[in-house]
């Protein structure tokens, strides 16, 4: 069952939000100490001060179990980055032993980019990334080329691999572990009282967080430079605390501690920090920035606990790292029990401050009441998100990370955020998407052995709107050129209705109809109208009309006489195509699939009084993993109902569709190897990953093809024929560096083929 969907929130929020204010801050700390006295009449005032330091952070939860276990009790939590993080979630509820769960179980590789699985994209977008390496996003949302609305200045933004992560994926799982606290909520009536500290780029000085968004502070706290981008609220431009106060033991002071619990995991003076990166290097500044203030904050500290974290950096979030990180921690905490079990004697044994219990909603759901989008631009648009999520009255984490994926998945939004808001069940889910430039532009190149070089641009106009018109524009440069228009409307209703136009010029083009040989120069013009479905981010579905015509203007023989293909063809056709990919990585995929299923009527020969004939075509590739080693099976097969050489089928090398759309790739051939109407090429694939970047790949191929059916399953009559070949491949982001060698019975030779750049 659907919720219904709000354009804003239904819920009232007290504003906290504000800039830096001194004055406000000190007259809440004084505040606030005045509140303790209460607890003061009975025993001191217990802080808990935990510094920043990355992925040493993992060595902080054994001390909160020790603490945990003794009993001790804590009235206030202060935090800086990871530690700001940590002690967040130990402010709303989580244990010690809930914290080193949560540790050990986050996939830092997701956390530390704004990543997300390949199969949410459309397919659209899917071919788009198989393409350019070079992507350049432009536009305001505000202008639509094909209106005369243009009042907004344009923007125009870079996307490429390597700039700072926007922090979307940390972000949701702040939210995903803190539902209920996505408003503006009063950080001092917390369970444990708690307090974090930010950087303001812009003048210099601390943000200390104890009111607001408790979701923004825990961002902001741990925006390390270099490689979290900062977070622009009320006018700051806030980074990790740590480059101002790292260890925040006089603001516990100020908020009226009379002990103060240190725990330090930052590495101010450390010769043995390691420095294998620029952002090594800023933890390192960072460390000599804020060395005063760290300084103080130990002196203010009554018990003071620092694990040995030598050896490791802010970044060392590996499985093993992490591991060894807590263990570390669990020495630290052993090395000062005596001096927590004094601690806990002295303080007698008044009642520790009761912890509310938080949701994980890894683990359970929690029920929603609405759902209400920021940055969508209409309703309408919000009402077609809502459909698309398909989301019930209760939510998970898995849920909730689907929900963010496809909004992603649909390239309108360049980051999408979540928070579950209100003091209880049911929440109101949240989300808040930022929008994606409207246009892009890509550039992609290829060398290899058999096409020289070849040149790839692409202009997409109004690209990443949800609906409306979108217009493609693409050339190629080299033996085979082309310029391709594709215009289409999305509607709501999930359909496309488009046309398209090809004009292809491609020369020196080797065929091989065995036993004659000839080389051809030829154009191809086609003219498509179409009507697609583009709601599924796996499969697209594509109905159309098509007009072609091939002119041949160059044909050289290497026999005597003219080589059997007429100068002109054209042809009238209607079609369907399905096609899917799910692999999980482009290129070198471990898991999914792609396949395409298509038929293909030719009811008119332009140029000839004939009848109709038809074409099938699949193509079904799949890959699964096991440890380093991965098997791909593939099938592909294609039958034409009558022979019209232009159409007929054809071999390639490495590449279908190499140099016309109908090529079967198949190992050992170096020409377009034409060949009978019936023909399927099956092949498996097996992959080794002999490092990061690095795989070997063995190809087996076996080809049949027969004129009809009954020849090609009888075994005698069909014609049969073995491709292997041998593949070293280097990933590169300028696309695979491949070299291979093949040998088939076709040819009965062994061949070569060099390659670098992505496949087009």
């Amino acid at each position: 069952m659907m919720l219904l969907f709000a354009g804003v929130s239904a819920l009232a929020q007290p504003d906290y939000s504000y800039g830096i204010d001194k004055r406000r801050d000190d007259a809440a700390f004084a505040a606030f100490s005045r509140r303790m006295d209460a607890v003061r009449r009975q025993r001191p005032v217990v802080a808990l001060v935990l510094s920043g330091g990355g992925a040493k952070g993992a060595a902080l939860v054994r001390v909160i179990q020790a603490l945990d276990e003794a009993e001790i009790p804590i009235d206030m939590v202060l935090g800086t980055s990871v530690g700001g993080l940590i002690g967040g979630l130990y402010a709303c509820g989580y244990s010690g032993e809930e914290l080193e769960t949560i540790m050990r179980g986050l996939d830092w590789d997701s956390l530390l980019s704004d990543s997300y699985p390949r199969e949410f994209n459309t397919l659209h977008q899917k071919d788009y990334q198989l393409k350019y390496p070079v992507s350049l996003s432009f536009g305001s949302d505000n202008v639509d080329l094909f209106s005369r609305d243009r009042s907004r200045e344009e923007s125009v933004r870079g996307i490429l691999p390597g700039g700072i992560v926007q922090g979307q994926n940390i972000r949701n799982l702040f939210s995903s572990l803190l539902p209920g606290y996505g408003g503006e909520i009063d950080f001092l009536r917390l369970p444990i009282p708690f307090v974090c500290v930010a950087t303001d780029a812009v003048s210099a000085s601390p943000k200390v967080w104890h009111c607001g968004n408790l979701i923004d502070a825990l961002r902001s706290t741990m925006s390390i430079p270099g490689l979290f981008a900062p977070l622009r609220k009320d006018g700051m431009i806030l980074m990790d605390g740590g480059l101002i106060d790292n260890f925040p033991a006089a603001i516990a002071r100020k908020m009226g501690a009379d002990i103060i619990i240190g725990v330090d995991i930052s590495s101010p003076g450390d010769s043995e920090a390691p420095i294998n990166s620029l952002l090594d290097i800023v933890s390192h500044l960072m460390d000599l920035i804020g060395e005063d203030s760290y300084n103080e904050g130990v002196a203010q500290s009554d018990l003071y606990i620092r694990p040995d974290i030598s050896g490791y950096s802010m970044l060392s979030f590996d499985a093993r790292s992490i591991d060894s990180l807590i263990l570390r921690g669990d020495k630290a905490a052993k090395e000062h029990a005596a001096e927590i079990q004094a601690l806990r004697q002295a303080l007698g044994r008044a009642p520790r401050p009761k912890n509310a219990v938080s949701v994980n909603t890894a683990d359970h759901a929690v029920q929603i009441s609405g759902i209400s989008f920021s940055g969508v631009n209409s309703v309408d648009d919000g009402r077609y998100l809502l459909e698309l999520l398909k989301l019930g009255h209760t939510v998970s984490k898995a849920d909730l990370d689907r929900a963010v994926y496809t909004l992603k998945g649909t390239s309108a939004f360049e980051s999408v955020t979540y928070s579950l808001i209100g003091e209880k069940e049911p929440f109101l889910l949240q989300f808040d998407c930022v929008r994606a430039p409207v246009h892009q532009s890509g550039v992609s190149f290829r060398f290899d052995t058999e096409e020289n070089a070849s040149l790839l641009l692409m202009l997409g106009l109004n690209a990443h709107r949800l609906t409306g018109h979108h217009l493609d524009l693409t050339g190629r440069l080299g033996l085979r050129s082309s310029l391709d228009a594709d215009y289409s409307y999305r509607t709501q209703s999930g359909f496309s209705l488009g046309t398209e136009v090809l004009l292809r010029r491609t020369r020196n083009v080797d065929f091989n109809l065995d036993p004659r040989q000839f080389q051809a120069d030829f154009n191809h013009i086609r003219g498509d109208a179409y009507l697609a479905m583009t709601r599924w981010n796996l499969a697209d579905v594509r109905l159309g009309a098509r007009i072609e015509q091939f002119n041949f203007t160059s044909v050289l023989s290497d026999q005597n006489g003219p080589a059997d293909f007429k100068r002109k063809h054209a042809y009238a056709s209607l079609y369907a195509q399905t096609r899917l990919d799910s692999y999980d990585i482009a290129y070198f995929p471990r898991s999914g699939a792609r396949y395409s299923l298509g038929g293909q009527w030719f009811f008119a020969d332009l140029r000839e009084e004939r009848g109709g004939f038809y074409v099938l075509n699949a193509d079904f590739q799949t890959a699964a993993s096991i440890g380093r080693f991965t098997v791909l099976p593939s099938l592909a097969a294609r039958y034409i109902s009558d022979d019209v050489p232009v159409l007929d089928n054809f071999l390639s090398v490495k590449l279908p569709g190499r140099t016309l759309d109908q090529q079967i790739a198949f190992a050992g051939v170096n020409s377009a190897f034409r060949r009978n109407r019936l023909l399927s090429v099956a092949g498996l694939d097996l992959r080794w990953q002999i490092a990061s970047k690095h795989y070997v790949t063995a190809t087996g191929q076996y080809l049949r093809d027969a004129a009809d059916l009954r020849d090609y399953l009888n075994v005698h009559a069909a014609g049969q024929a073995l491709g292997f070949a041998l593949e070293y491949a280097y990933n590169t982001y300028i696309g695979p560096i491949r070299a291979d060698v093949h040998w088939s019975s076709l040819t009965k030779s062994v061949g070569v083929y060099l390659g670098i750049g992505f496949d087009f």
